[in-house]
């Protein structure tokens, strides 16, 4: 049996010869060389044995896994309790095979807090770029700009306009009355302030044309700097309001009575 933990093809014994001491101790030194090329009963359980120790500092990550690789494989995981926070783009070097920069997974480069100091990092070698990227951690879906899984495009909006929904009570019918919206941000902001049902608001104005009203109106003073004309077809007044336009039109006539025979 040969494998990279122990290779027994040299340590056979033939079949009917003597085993001397030195050749039991090189097997036992043999299997205990494969054993300590496996992780310890503490890594295996607690799952720790891609986690490193980052010495490094902003932006410039250095972690010394559990293990030292023999190289940045593919798929190479490493995940760390960074000591800073990125700033904008990333390094990390492990166990001193080389510097490696750190991208997103879609390629882009780190925006300023993406790696969040004292929270756990998770990074992947990507043999294809030569680059590692950060997996989706606590840190990065506090970015707008982070890709969801039902998305086609990132999101754009802020962290300011995406905490506007902390609290939202509509429910999932209601949300999705705003699939296939084609108004503009601009039209939407018209609503901005609205503290009740809009509707119910629009149909208490009255039209500019052809309104009809019941009741008592309350209208404002009227003040007339010129000719001044009522069409009355169709007008309902109380008795009081049509006697004293009466005796406003008989007023009038009498004062243009007085003034035709005076000038005659």
């Amino acid at each position: 049996m040969s494998s990279e933990y122990f290779n027994s093809t040299s340590t056979l014994v033939s079949a009917g010869s003597r085993a001397i001491a030195s050749h039991v101790n090189n097997v036992a030194l043999a299997i205990e060389t494969g054993l300590d090329k496996l992780p310890t009963e503490a890594q295996l359980k607690q799952g720790k044995i891609t986690v490193g120790t980052d010495s490094g500092a902003a932006d410039a990550y250095v972690v010394a896994l559990p293990y030292t690789p023999a190289s940045y494989a593919d798929g190479l995981e490493v995940i760390f309790k960074a000591s800073a926070a990125n700033t904008g783009d990333a390094t990390v070097n492990v166990n001193s095979l080389g510097v490696k920069s750190i991208k997103r997974q879609d390629g882009s480069a780190l925006v300023a807090g993406d790696i969040a100091a004292s929270k756990f990092t998770v990074l992947r070698y990507n043999s294809t770029t030569g680059m590692f990227e950060i997996q989706t951690n606590s840190a990065a879906l506090s970015d707008a700009t982070v890709r969801f899984p039902n998305l086609a495009a990132p999101v754009t909006a802020s962290d300011v306009e995406l905490n506007t929904l902390d609290g939202l009570t509509a429910s999932t019918a209601e949300l999705n009355v705003l699939d296939g919206v084609t108004a503009s941000t601009a039209e939407l902001n018209y609503c901005d302030g609205v503290t009740s049902a809009i509707q119910g608001q629009i149909d208490g104005k009255a039209s500019l044309s052809g309104a009809t009203f019941v009741g008592t109106i309350n209208a404002p003073v009227v003040s007339v700097s010129s000719n001044l004309s009522v069409d009355t077809d169709g007008v309902s007044a109380s008795a009081t309001v049509r006697n004293t336009l009466s005796t406003y039109a008989s007023d009038a006539v009498a004062i243009v009575a007085d003034r035709a025979a005076s000038t005659a």
